[in-house]
């Protein structure tokens, strides 16, 4: 920005003056000069923008870090530690069921909720396979759907120093009642869980199917005591 500032300033002057020499009128060169001055704005900044952020990819790739999307850079550049899984890669942690197999094929793995129900699935709920895949991932899987509202939000409510006690308590009701209308109304890929991700994925892939909970209560757990 300081640079674009004095390119354009610059710029304004030397028009401004050779306008002067030239003969214009005094009002008709100041005119074009602050014309002049103004439209590198529009012009140069995307110009420096780009040309600062591909700097600073250059700068980030020697230190092994390949960004993608140009527009990250300003954000990976902020960063002193950056901490990833095996594969250097950043995910949300939010795993999908791509493909199940099941006597000895493997099907697409279409959420029965997300698809029109004239979709041409790929599995067959029916098949004795697939029922003993169903079970064998729900059953051995602790992972559930989270109902509760978001931790983060009820502490921005409570830490909010613009509202009183009372305000609080009062917007946190409203934020509650909310949450829980919204929950029942969000498409189960989209729900929060509690658990491991890929455990997650499966109990979102399988829920439309047959409630998880009904899966489980076949095989309760019995404790040794």
């Amino acid at each position: 920005m300081r640079r674009l500032g004095v390119a354009a300033v610059l710029m304004g002057t030397v028009v401004l003056t050779v306008g002067l020499l030239i003969g214009f009128e005094p009002i008709n060169a100041l005119t074009l000069a602050i014309g002049i001055t103004v439209a590198n704005v529009p012009n140069g900044l995307i110009l420096e923008v780009t040309i600062s952020l591909t700097l600073t990819a250059k700068r980030l790739a020697k230190r092994k870090v390949l960004a993608k999307n140009l527009q990250a850079v300003e954000t990976l550049g902020c960063t002193t530690c950056i901490c990833s899984d095996k594969t250097g890669t950043l995910t949300m942690n939010k795993m999908v069921a791509a493909n199940i197999m099941y006597d000895g094929s493997i099907f697409k793995a279409a959420n029965k909720q997300k698809e029109p129900p004239a979709y041409p699935f790929e599995y067959d709920i029916k098949s004795p396979g697939f029922k003993a895949l169903q079970e064998c991932a729900v059953v051995c899987s602790v992972a559930i759907f989270n109902p509760s509202p978001p931790e983060f939000e009820q502490e921005r409510i409570k830490q909010d120093q613009h509202l009183t006690e009372d305000e609080k308590r009062q917007k946190l009701k409203e934020f509650v009642e909310n949450w829980a209308h919204k929950i029942e109304t969000m498409p189960w890929l989209d729900r929060p869980t509690i658990g491991d991700a890929s455990e997650s994925a499966l109990i979102k892939f399988f829920q439309p199917i047959e409630q998880i909970h009904e899966t489980r209560n076949r095989y309760p757990i019995i404790k040794n005591k």
